[in-house]
């Protein structure tokens, strides 16, 4: 893709296209972060203004009538530079008013590093929230809250990440080893290997099992 400068004012100005901004989930009003890398390319990324303190407030209003959740308490610091996968399940599960609410909550309060997890996670939580829906267990002020409070992650509390050539081809060799292995369980782990991911992170035994087979460092929230 190749952009045009444009003059504007006392300096340039650059158009960013529907697919970037729409890939990126930016809106008017949105800071971007830039730097110069040694190649001297231009690097631009969306700023990290996700107020963590503020969500999990927000999380612990949602789960205000969940008799599994007790308000979270920093047992374990993650080391910053630690590449963490975290399974869409864990991060619906802190909206989802289950029995492993509680404690996903906790382990995100314990994060010093921004957690990574593909985008199936939107699809997850959509799913997710719609059969909340139909069964009655929200009212509109909570839905409000929880759709608020979801967007607010996927814009600085974890890096979503698309399908590219290298989870494509872990995604095949995953298949293959493990025929038996469903498509999402697959999916997942393809993009924790292909990420170079230090720690798989599910509320899921099947896919704790999984990960572990295929070498990768693991933790089963339950």
């Amino acid at each position: 893709m190749e952009l045009k400068l444009a003059k504007c004012d006392n300096g340039l100005t650059l158009r960013l296209p529907l697919l970037v901004t729409s890939t990126l989930r930016l809106e008017h009003g949105d800071a971007l972060k830039i730097n110069i890398n040694q190649l001297r390319e231009i690097v631009l990324a969306p700023a990290n203004n996700f107020n963590k303190s503020e969500f999990l407030l927000n999380i612990q209003d949602i789960n205000s009538n969940n008799s599994y959740y007790q308000i979270p308490v920093t047992q374990r610091h993650i080391d910053s530079s630690s590449i963490i996968y975290v399974d869409s399940s864990v991060m619906v599960s802190m909206f989802s008013n289950n029995a492993t609410s509680g404690n996903c909550i906790s382990w995100f309060s314990t994060l010093k590093t921004t957690p990574i997890c593909s985008e199936c996670l939107i699809t997850e939580f959509n799913s997710t929230i719609a059969l909340m829906q139909i069964s009655n267990h929200l009212t509109d002020e909570k839905l409000k809250l929880i759709l608020t409070s979801f967007e607010a992650l996927i814009k600085g509390g974890v890096k979503l990440l698309t399908i590219s050539r290298d989870v494509s081809k872990h995604f095949s060799q995953v298949m293959l080893k493990e025929p038996d292995i469903s498509v999402h369980t697959a999916l997942h782990l393809s993009f924790a290997l292909a990420s170079k991911a230090t720690e798989f992170v599910t509320v899921d035994i099947s896919q704790y099992q999984y990960a572990k087979k295929l070498g990768l460092s693991c933790r089963l929230i339950n």
